[in-house]
């Protein structure tokens, strides 16, 4: 039975670790989904789409009435008392004990539009805070796309790594057996051998940087930073649809540009809020008082009133220090700030995705002429090897054939990334990269 419950133990001892290091496989839209879910940065927008909500809440408040209710309770120890010359003494007033329980209640008639541009103005923030969510969500599609293609393309440079390694490896062993057999000499052993001790580190290092890209990647998605992922999927070319007015688009998608909009619009209220401060204010009011006095706290009819009143109160500035036209100015000033970085920010959008589209075009030529280069490459490394196998070739010259399919794969890897990278950056640019999402 004992050595049944140490099996079992055992079992388990193996089997946990299996459970533990899972790894846990991404594909490009998998990433983005948990992205989204998890990053910090989108908590936070959201956050502030809440309280912008709340907001919107307490502006609504404005435009109900204040009611307030009160209760006061006052003991004379010595009862007021009045003179009169008809009276030779002072005559005493009120009892002993005094009650009085009310309601107020005011209501903002007109303040000049105040009340309306505070509650536009909590809209707005709204609509800003909205547009900074999907800004800040795009920003993060962005950042997990690029950083996958990364790791894609740095997958890749040690995939190539390792097949020029193996390879420069096989020629050094090839070149041994050749010096056994008095075939070629030492000097193109120890050449050959130089070679494959150049081309490790290179392995290596670029192990080390998949390493490092796969840890941004983890921090993007706020994922362990210990957690083992495998990333699914390779840098694909996928041709771009035909686009008409495709500035256009991003002008009209762009959420920097909506949040201008929204933040001039903002701006502009707070100038009619400034500018009501010229006009007077009126208030509508009302009281309910109910009023009892007794000597023992015994309350009887007569002793008890209701009072009622209403009325309207009236604020009018009339003078204070010229504090409203500056600040009338200020606000003023601060729509024709937003109005210059709207039109700033139009040329940059113009341009950044003008950029891109022009970025994504010469990538495009790039894959093209570098799949022609590694096929060419490849053909003239196999010719080198068997010319060199036949004495007709140096090892120098075996090694630059080499290295130019190196170069050439490398070069293919490098325009396929930046053609996805730029059409990351147009899709964020005309909003079509968070669709989906």
């Amino acid at each position: 039975m004992k050595t049944f419950f140490m099996l079992c133990l055992y079992i388990l001892i193996l089997i946990i670790p299996c459970f533990s290091q899972e790894k846990l496989s991404l594909t490009l839209e998998k990433a983005i989904e948990i992205a989204l879910e998890q990053n910090e940065k989108i908590k936070l927008a959201q956050d502030d789409v809440r309280f912008s909500e709340a907001q919107i809440d307490e502006a609504k408040s404005t435009l109900f009435p204040k009611i307030d209710g009160f209760a006061d309770y006052t003991r004379n120890f010595k009862n007021p008392v009045f003179f009169s010359n008809i009276m030779p003494e002072p005559i005493e007033i009120g009892n002993d004990n005094s009650i009085v329980l009310g309601l107020s209640l005011q209501q903002p008639v007109w303040l000049g539009g105040k009340l309306w541009a505070a509650n536009e103005i909590a809209d707005l923030l709204l609509q800003s805070s909205k547009e900074n969510l999907q800004f800040q969500q795009d920003n993060i599609v962005l950042d997990v796309t690029k950083t996958f293609y990364t790791v894609l393309l740095t997958q890749e440079v040690v995939r190539v790594t390792e097949e020029t390694y193996a390879s420069v490896n096989s020629t050094y062993e090839n070149i041994s057996q050749l010096k056994l057999q008095g075939m070629v000499s030492e000097f193109d052993s120890l050449r050959a051998k130089v070679t494959v001790q150049n081309v490790e580190p290179a392995v290596i290092n670029t192990k080390n940087q998949l390493k490092i890209v796969k840890n941004v990647l983890k921090m993007l998605l706020n994922i362990d930073i210990n957690a083992e992922i495998e990333i699914v999927g390779t840098l694909k070319y996928v041709p771009l649809d035909s686009l008409i007015n495709y500035q256009r688009m991003a002008l009209e998608y762009s959420p920097q540009l909506e949040s201008l909009n929204l933040q001039k619009g903002i701006a502009e209220n707070v100038k009619t809020i400034e500018s009501s401060n010229y006009w007077p204010s009126v208030f509508a009011n009302g009281q309910i008082n109910n009023i009892s006095s007794s000597n023992d706290l015994t309350i009887s009819a007569n002793e008890n009133v209701t009072t009622i009143s209403a009325g309207l109160t009236v604020a009018l500035p009339i003078f204070n220090g010229f504090g409203t036209a500056a600040r009338v100015e200020q606000a003023e000033i601060n729509i024709s700030k937003i109005s210059r970085g709207i039109t700033l920010l139009t040329q940059k959008i113009q341009f950044d995705v003008e950029s891109a589209f022009l970025n994504m075009k010469e990538a495009e030529k790039r894959i093209i002429a570098q799949k022609d280069a590694v096929a060419a490459a490849q053909k003239s490394l196999n010719i080198a090897k068997v010319r060199y196998n036949n004495g007709l070739s140096t090892l120098v010259e075996l090694n630059d054939t080499e290295l130019a399919l190196v170069n050439s794969k490398l070069e293919e890897l490098k325009a396929l990334y930046d053609y996805l990278a730029a059409k990351a950056d147009f899709d964020k640019l005309i909003g079509t990269i968070n669709q989906g999402y």
